[in-house]
């Protein structure tokens, strides 16, 4: 239709006031409902791609009449504000905003209303689901959904799919978020995405772990039995069992910003309000836990750490973090040695001050295998590979806890042939409290070797 409009546009707009005139049309009987919805839905969709697509709206201020009346403008405009509001994480404000609107357009018909229905519904339910109400977004999603269906938006039809299936994964209903993901497979058959969605049903049909990792490539992810190779940009990245609600992520950040200003206390707010915001995410204490230690509150750090490993063991670095934290408080490490193992893996430095830097701290705190790890990643920065691998192997020489042990592993397979490859990788698959990446990291590796 688009393509018509495009091609036709002069012509449509000549002729747009006359098909508007019902009395224009032979053989309609203006008194039957149906026929003159079928020609207004018809007019309003044309009116609909040629103010959205053509770059033109005189079609549909013809039809809604001068935009200060119309509702279909006052109702644009809420909308917008709506989504504002949200941004700002005022989400009952939005909800309230987009259930008046709903009922101000209640008796309107034709494809126009039912096109903004489902984008108020659609607008409610997000808001809700991002005030950790994920079952009453539900009949908004579904209304969203059950409009576009109506509508054939099918751009709709697959983020509402979508909706409902994080909702219900929030809401740990298995079977339910199984039964959408099977509908977002049919709804991308025969395109790239299909396997992908077969697949997450039968992950979550199956139990989906706490956290797992998933793999990036050109901007789509595929989990890791999709994975044939590691060759190009490949990232490896975490995939809970839950979607993380957007104020976590935005208080987080907020959070962030302030640690990397050394505002560790405001900092430490902010953590406290994203963990409230989404009790399921493990970022919040993840990054409070760094926060306490560098204000030296280490059993504060402790058992945010404990909590990371409850919702989603494996997270990051969190198995090394723990057991600095814990070695912290029965005072084998200093501060001092872990701060600056911390700035040498956050803070940006040239590699050659870096390494300078490193050796003065190894010289004091020879046992401690991080400071290992940062001086094999320095090396190689400098092209001196064979130091590198020298550095990585006094650190595994330290008998370090296991997170760090696997990291050192991953970090000397890299640089290795692929017969000690095989080797350090397989050896990090037989340990049982590896890191997350690295193992992750060992399989894909190994994979691509037995597959030739």
């Amino acid at each position: 239709m688009l393509r018509l409009c495009r091609a036709h546009r002069d012509a449509i707009r000549q002729h747009f006031a006359g098909w508007a005139n019902l009395r224009a049309y032979e053989g309609v009987d203006a008194k039957d409902r149906n026929q003159v919805q079928f020609i207004i839905n018809g007019l309003g969709k044309t009116a609909q791609l040629f103010r959205d697509k053509l770059g033109d709206s005189s079609l549909w201020d013809r039809m809604v009449g001068p935009p200060e009346s119309s509702p279909f403008t006052r109702f644009q405009k809420a909308l917008e504000q709506a989504k504002k509001l949200a941004a700002e994480l005022e989400y009952q404000q939005a909800i309230d905003l987009m259930t008046n609107c709903l009922i101000e357009i209640k008796d309107l018909q034709g494809s126009g209303a039912d096109n903004m229905r489902a984008y108020g519904h659609g607008m409610i339910g997000v808001a809700m689901f991002n005030s950790n109400r994920a079952g009453d977004a539900m009949p908004h999603f579904h209304q969203a959904l059950s409009l576009c269906m109506k509508l054939g938006d099918r751009e709709g039809v697959g983020v509402y799919l979508r909706q409902l299936y994080d909702a219900h994964r929030y809401l740990a209903q298995s079977r339910e978020a199984a039964e959408y993901a099977d509908r977002l497979a049919e709804f991308h058959k025969g395109a790239a995405d299909e396997e992908l969605w077969r697949l997450r049903g039968a992950l979550v049909r199956a139990g989906e772990p706490l956290l797992r990792m998933v793999a990036e490539r050109d901007g789509r992810v595929t989990e890791l039995s999709q994975l044939s190779t590691i060759e190009g940009a490949v990232r490896f990245l975490f995939e809970r069992n839950r979607p993380t609600l957007a104020p976590a992520s935005v208080l987080c950040r907020k959070g962030n910003e302030l640690a990397g200003q050394a505002k560790y206390d405001e900092a430490l707010g902010f953590y406290r309000d994203a963990a409230r915001a989404d009790p399921y995410d493990p970022d919040p204490h993840y990054q409070a836990g760094i926060t306490l230690l560098l204000l030296q509150r280490y059993p504060e750090a402790i058992e945010e750490y404990e909590k990371v490993n409850a919702l989603a063991p494996g997270w990051f670095h969190i198995g090394s973090d723990l057991w600095v934290a814990q070695e912290l408080l029965a005072g084998r490490l200093t501060h001092e040695a872990f701060f600056a193992a911390w700035a040498f893996e956050n803070v940006a430095m040239e590699p050659g001050e870096k390494l300078k830097l490193i050796d003065q701290v190894i010289a004091r705190f020879p046992q401690f295998s991080h400071l290992y790890l940062q001086r094999g990643l320095a090396l190689e920065a400098l092209d001196r590979k064979q130091e590198a691998i020298a550095a990585l192997d006094q650190g595994l020489a330290t008998d370090p806890e296991p997170d760090i042990h696997s990291r050192l592993l991953a970090q000397r397979a890299a640089l290795s042939g692929q017969a000690d490859q095989r080797r350090l990788f397989s050896e990090i698959l037989e340990m049982s409290n590896a890191n997350m990446m690295s193992r992750t990291f060992a399989e894909v590796v190994l994979r691509r070797v037995e597959k030739g």
